[in-house]
């Protein structure tokens, strides 16, 4: 390696229209000495846009880079500059698959397809304990550590579930993936009834969101039990949902 190339850094900054560049040393050990100064026209970060939702159902969608545009279509079908242009947050109130682009306005590329599965929101869900909350507040860097290896939910109306979805804790230093569940529902909170059990079977190796789906069961509170854990240490839960088509 040369002198040259190790000390050669690139910079990024927000785009300027500019006829005229000047740097200015501001602090520095001895007298700073240039060999070749640069600018660059980069290309635009053409990457998916991300996603987050609050508990009362409202989407907020974010470019991965300045300058770029959002677009969405409400169902599975390509977003293009003739869908619907993002402009402020997306109220989803019920089960619904979301697809979004970046788009650079300018080059009229676009990134690759977002499609987002989303379900009913969590704004009338409670918890029994009230640290457990972290398991459904829409935020997969939070969680809930449980000592009796369970979550129950009451979600504050009759639904008919279809099935659920858990996500692992999502911290540097994890523990408490669920490798074995049961997930239970009850109308009363009182009287509980099974409605599917199984595993996890590479959450361990692969600590995603887990989708399961069953047959049709109306519930007011849900119920979902470790009945192992990878590691032997007490449940742990990023976020758990349930979906309902």
């Amino acid at each position: 390696m040369t002198l040259d190339s190790h000390y050669k850094r690139i910079l990024r900054f927000p785009e300027v229209t500019a006829q005229k560049v000047r740097v200015r040393f501001v602090d520095g050990k001895d007298i700073p000495v240039i060999s070749e100064l640069g600018i660059y026209n980069a290309p635009k970060l053409l990457l998916p846009p991300k996603a987050t939702r609050s508990q009362n159902g409202q989407l907020t969608l974010s470019s991965p880079d300045d300058g770029l545009e959002i677009y969405y279509t409400l169902g599975s079908s390509e977003p293009s500059e003739e869908s619907t242009k993002y402009e402020s947050p997306i109220d989803i109130q019920k089960a619904t698959t979301i697809s979004v682009v970046s788009m650079d306005p300018v080059s009229g590329e676009k990134s690759a397809i977002n499609r987002i599965n989303l379900d009913i929101p969590k704004s009338k869900w409670g918890v029994i304990i009230e640290q457990s909350v972290k398991a459904i507040d829409e935020n997969n860097t939070t969680y809930y550590s449980s000592e009796d290896n369970q979550f129950e939910v009451d979600m504050g109306e009759k639904i008919t579930l279809k099935g659920f979805t858990y996500t692992p804790m999502q911290a540097r230093y994890p523990s408490g993936f669920i490798q074995n569940y049961i997930f239970e529902v009850s109308i009363d909170g009182k009287n509980w009834k099974q409605a599917t059990t199984g595993e996890f079977s590479n959450i361990a190796n692969n600590p995603i969101q887990q989708f399961v789906k069953f047959e049709d069961i109306d519930a007011n509170y849900f119920r979902l039990k470790a009945v192992k854990t990878a590691d032997g240490n007490p449940a742990t839960f990023a976020e758990v949902g349930v979906l309902t088509r």
